[in-house]
């Protein structure tokens, strides 16, 4: 895979899916969520997605950058927004739209 260009990881154990599709499910559904919901336009989105997440986990995955988001790194990270992230991600986990 590394001849050419993959970056193979391994799993602790077999899932449905894989880990990449898993992950941009969640994004696409809380994307649909906030369009449907009129908060964002289509166009508006696909920018946020492209110029600010996109590039940005181009060069460091999600924990890596949270691990750069606060002076302590991930623990601080988590200490400072674990709370509203955990509201956040309870919410999706449900079915519901992120609360605005």
């Amino acid at each position: 895979m590394r001849g050419v260009g993959q970056v193979p990881v391994r799993l602790a154990r077999e899932i449905d899916g894989f880990v990449l599709n898993r992950l941009q499910a969640v994004l696409l559904a809380e994307a649909l969520s906030l369009v449907a919901q009129g908060i964002v336009t289509p166009q508006g989105l696909d920018d946020t997605i492209a110029h600010g997440l996109g590039r940005r986990w181009a060069l460091l995955g999600p924990l890596a950058t949270i691990n750069l988001n606060a002076p302590g790194g991930i623990a601080d990270y988590l200490d400072r927004y674990g709370p509203t992230m955990a509201r956040l991600s309870n919410g999706a986990a449900r079915g519901e739209a992120f609360p605005v």
